[in-house]
This record gives C-alpha cells, sequence and structure tokens, in this order.
C-alpha cells in the first residue's frame, strides 16, 4: 500500500494564465481529481530575467512557520517579516459538478515556497477532494497599485498533495 503513496500524476491544472494586475481578476478552470486527497493551490510568478526574479522583494525569499496554514500578515513580528515578501489575497471556490461548493476560503498567500531560474512559486492552498470533476473560481482580491509586479506574469496550477487519512 505503501507503493501507491509514491505515485504521481500531472497538475490537475497546469500553469493557465491568471493576470493579477487588476484588483477581482478572476478565473474559472474545470478540471478532474483522479483520486482522494489533498491539492496545492499555487501561483507561478514568471519574471522577465532570473536577475529580476533574485532582486524582487515582493514575492519573499525564505519561508518559515509563519508560511504555513492560516496567515495573518499583521500578526507576525515586524524582525520575523524580512524575506517573506508581500500578502496577496484570494478567494478559492471549488465546485462540484452539480454546483454544490466543497471548499471556499479567503486567504492570505505568503512566502516563496519554491524556486528555479526565472520563476517564483507561492502556495496559495491547500485543498481536500474526492475523486470527481470540479470547477476551481479564483479570485485576486488586491490592489495593483500595491503590488511591485509590473513586467511579471502569473499562472495557476493545481498539484498534488498530500493523501487524506
Amino acid at each position: 500500500m505503501w507503493i501507491t503513496s509514491l505515485c504521481t500524476f500531472p497538475p490537475l491544472i497546469e500553469d493557465e494564465p491568471f493576470s493579477i494586475k487588476k484588483e477581482n481578476s478572476s478565473i474559472s478552470i474545470p478540471f478532474e481529481a483522479p483520486v482522494e486527497k489533498s491539492y496545492f493551490l499555487k501561483m507561478n510568478f514568471i519574471f522577465p530575467t532570473t536577475k529580476a526574479r533574485l532582486e524582487d522583494k515582493f514575492i519573499g525569499s525564505r519561508y518559515n512557520q509563519y508560511c504555513q496554514g492560516d496567515i495573518n500578515y499583521d500578526e507576525i513580528p515586524d524582525d520575523d517579516r524580512k524575506g517573506l515578501g508581500q500578502p496577496l489575497k484570494f478567494k478559492v471556490i471549488i465546485q462540484e459538478k452539480d454546483g454544490s461548493i466543497v471548499f471556499e476560503k479567503i486567504v492570505e498567500s505568503l512566502c516563496r515556497t519554491s524556486f528555479k531560474q526565472n520563476i517564483s512559486t507561492r502556495t496559495i492552498a491547500s485543498v481536500p477532494l474526492l475523486k470527481g470533476e470540479y470547477l476551481a473560481k479564483i479570485t485576486f482580491l488586491e490592489k495593483q497599485n500595491s503590488l511591485g509586479l509590473k513586467d511579471v506574469n502569473t499562472t495557476i496550477r493545481l498539484d498534488a498533495g498530500r493523501w487524506l487519512k
């Protein structure tokens, strides 16, 4: 049985373009969950160059205990905020094919969770799902004038996460 937990499969949503250059930008994406488990909703920030990613102060350059679970930026001590980046607020709704809502949450994303070359990634939410067909509705709730992401493109993806117990 433990071998099955090592199996991987392609992302349920793979790098779907989603601009966060305007407040209340929204996207709806149908997808299918092949197995019951928690999936990670992520946002990729694609910088024009690797140098631009390395110089970025907005997305963050490190990860710590404040980057997990429900994040409230205002509760993080000032000294501990350095390198975590700026918070980004999203509303995430996951509906079953019949329209019933299985996940609805306003989340605050903080911290870079991974990077490569000119791309930084943040995890937005962990979404527990049963096997089935769904529709993800994601809305960005911030104002553009607060962002330092003028030349940065963004995409959404939904990756395999932890197995449900």
